[in-house]
């Protein structure tokens, strides 16, 4: 396979990593934990496959709470499950390492466009040809390396993240 046209997408976009919580960091309540599992083709569900944190570990934790505007993806099993956060109304979430912050390295990266990039039929063939098919399809930093996209100007990547978003939320 020939490589695809376009730039490289670590060099426009960074990926975070979540934190790899254990089974004795999980408490009855507290702050949930975003897992792969409410990353969906739906968007961001809360209600499902819920885990907590004991709320006395948030300074601990500061460096994975998930912000509205953050666009995160699935990055293990069903990869490419992309959702941009919205509507946290000051709520609190932490994020799982198996669930990726994707971020713009640049200003000329419209942060919401990258859900559409990530969501995109050209990144989500990329990545079924190079993801980890060992015993389950994983995705990493290094895995970004390889993926590539034609990046536009920054007030086009703005009106197609609009125009995206819109449709999306008709249907």
């Amino acid at each position: 396979m020939s490589n695809p046209i376009g730039e490289i997408l670590s060099n426009r976009i960074g990926l975070r990593h979540g934190y790899q919580f254990r089974e004795n960091d999980f408490t009855e309540n507290g702050i949930q934990v975003i897992k792969i599992g409410n990353v969906t083709d739906d968007g961001l569900k809360l209600d499902t496959d819920v885990s907590f944190v004991s709320a006395d570990r948030v300074r601990e934790f500061e460096n994975i709470i998930i912000k509205n505007g953050d666009i995160l993806m699935s990055l293990t099993g069903n990869i490419g499950r992309v959702v941009e956060v919205q509507n946290l109304n000051g709520k609190i979430l932490f994020q799982n390492y198996r669930v990726g912050v994707f971020y713009p390295l640049d200003e000329d990266v419209y942060k919401p466009f990258i859900k559409w990039v990530l969501s995109s039929e050209a990144i989500l063939r990329q990545l079924s040809n190079y993801s980890n098919q060992s015993a389950q399809a994983n995705f990493g930093k290094q895995d970004l390396d390889k993926l590539r996209f034609v990046f536009l100007k920054h007030k086009n990547q703005r009106q197609i993240a609009k125009i995206l978003s819109t449709a999306n939320s008709v249907i």
